[in-house]
This record gives C-alpha cells, structure tokens and sequence, in this order.
C-alpha cells in the first residue's frame, strides 16, 4: 500500500521588491509523517518549503523576491 505523498509543488505568484515587478513560479510544500502512539502514522499540515528555489527573471542573482499571497 502506497503512502500519502510528503512534497507537492504548487503554482504561485512572486513579486521582485526592487522591479515591483510580479512573475508565476512554483514552490514545493512538504509535510511530515508522526508516529503516533499505539502503532501507525499521522500526516501534519501542508507547510511552505522555506528553501525556495525561485529567481526574478530580470536578474536571478542580485534581486529579492517575495510571495504574493
């Protein structure tokens, strides 16, 4: 029996702070698997993936992006 999935990526909009300029990216959401007591799994909430692996297309290395909720 297959196991629920721990990572999932999710289309997201992202804002580049010195362009105000926004642009889609996707971010990766993971969840963990607990041991409960009694034997067995509980799966905790879907959290953001702080590692984001998002540039700004108008420069990748010398510009701050954010999330736009």
């Amino acid at each position: 029996m297959a196991g629920q999935p721990l990572r999932k990526e999710v289309d997201r909009w992202f804002r580049c702070k010195e362009e105000d300029f926004v642009f889609p990216g996707k971010v990766e959401y993971v969840r963990q698997e607990v041991k409960v007591p009694g034997g067995g799994y509980e799966y905790t909430d879907w959290k953001l993936n702080r590692d984001l692996d998002v540039h700004c297309p108008n420069d990748p290395f010398g510009h701050h992006i954010e999330l736009v909720d």
